[in-house]
């Protein structure tokens, strides 16, 4: 399995554990409009009833999210529901793989989706403590932010966006500025996240 898919799987998956409805919706969402190119097991996301699904299941853990103590009791029902949706996933993305790493591949975002979980779940008990609740709806929107980011970048460097592959009138001006912007990301990325556990990401190659 190329490092390339394993940094994409990596990222996906780090991205589930903060949020799993809005990263799927936004990888559906994303291929369906063209601006990136899902791996044939995951072009499902797409779906319009996935998507309506994701974002309305979205749309309640934003609220959710934004109360104290209601936040802790969503992230303990979702400690089941998360790691093993995201390996179902891991697993699906890795079809034209060797049975052997699409098993591996499941393991290893099973186990990357549960770290980023129990990150997020226990930041937030400690944060509920304080009087106030503004530090809450601060932390959800910036974790909302980074897992809809992540999803982007981490797909965007499995399969580049159809866009990039239409014609060469295109190639010219949409391909450098793109690269770059990726190629920036993914090193800010690595940067912000190169001490979290399990989560060594691959050098992006532009």
């Amino acid at each position: 399995m190329p490092w390339q898919t394993v940094g994409s799987l990596l990222g996906v998956s780090f991205a589930s554990g903060l949020n799993l409805y809005a990263t799927v919706a936004t990888l559906g969402l994303m291929h369906r409009f063209g601006v990136i190119e899902l791996p044939p097991g995951l072009t499902i996301l797409a779906h319009t009833a996935i998507l309506a699904v994701a974002i309305v299941l979205y749309t309640v853990e934003f609220f959710a999210d934004k109360i104290p103590w209601v936040d802790s009791a969503w992230d303990f029902l979702h400690t089941f529901i998360r790691p093993p949706a995201v390996a179902v996933l891991a697993y699906a993305a890795t079809v034209q793989t060797p049975g052997e790493w699409r098993l591996t591949a499941a393991l290893l975002a099973g186990g990357v989706v549960l770290t980023s979980h129990g990150v997020k779940a226990t930041t937030r008990a400690a944060v509920n403590t304080s009087p106030e609740p503004f530090s809450t709806w601060v932390l959800s929107v910036l974790e909302d932010a980074i897992a809809i980011f992540l999803a982007w970048l981490a797909a965007s460097q499995a399969r580049p966006p159809a866009l990039h592959r239409r014609g060469p009138a295109t190639a010219p001006t949409t391909v450098p500025v793109t690269s770059r912007i990726r190629h920036s990301a993914w090193f800010w990325t690595q940067r912000c996240l190169r001490d979290v556990p399990f989560l060594h990401l691959p050098p992006h190659n532009s």
